[in-house]
């Protein structure tokens, strides 16, 4: 049985706990966007979800609404998108303490693993990673969100399969050694 839109919706909220709407709309962009922003609407007036700022951010319920967007989990999600949702079977929002990875998810039967690393704090997850050692399961496939090509060459050694940029179009390309 196929799950429903309204279902795939909710279920996308429900793990990221807050998210721009945006962001929703381009991760389901195998759907028309008059239909999820109905089913979003839907959503919102059965009670299920909590939207602020004239809509413009979606979350699971008014006590998410005081927090704020995590851009790393953004990022994740939108290298997330690029494998297409219908592909993808499962994916699960990992805790803080397993920084610097964001996201796990399923595609064509294969595990993923998406890390953000920013310049900004690349030296306090590189010491994390250090630290770690950076346990990445063998049959995961680990890809790194990094801002510039050294970077992700650099955490190859600590057990990344690829490294990913975004390009001027905002769309993200990946690396591997």
């Amino acid at each position: 049985m196929k799950e429903s839109l309204s279902a795939k919706l909710y279920n996308f909220i429900q793990t990221f706990g807050i998210i721009p709407t945006d962001t929703i709309i381009s991760y389901f962009k195998n759907y028309d966007d008059k239909d999820i922003k109905w089913n979003l609407k839907t959503l919102k007036m059965d009670g299920r979800i909590w939207q602020i700022e004239s809509n413009t951010i979606t979350c699971i319920n008014q006590a998410n609404s005081k927090l704020s967007v995590d851009n790393e989990t953004i990022t994740a999600i939108k290298v997330m998108e690029s494998f297409n949702c219908d592909d993808v079977d499962y994916y699960f929002k990992l805790s803080t303490k397993e920084r610097p990875k964001q996201i796990t998810f399923v595609c064509k039967e294969k595990l993923y693993d998406i890390s953000v690393i920013t310049e900004k704090d690349k030296f306090i997850e590189m010491a994390i990673l250090e630290n770690q050692l950076l346990t990445n399961a063998d049959e995961s496939i680990n890809i790194v969100v990094v801002e510039n090509k050294e970077t992700g060459k650099n955490l190859f050694k600590y057990g990344y399969d690829a490294y990913c940029m975004f390009n001027s179009e905002n769309e993200p390309v990946f690396y591997q050694e």
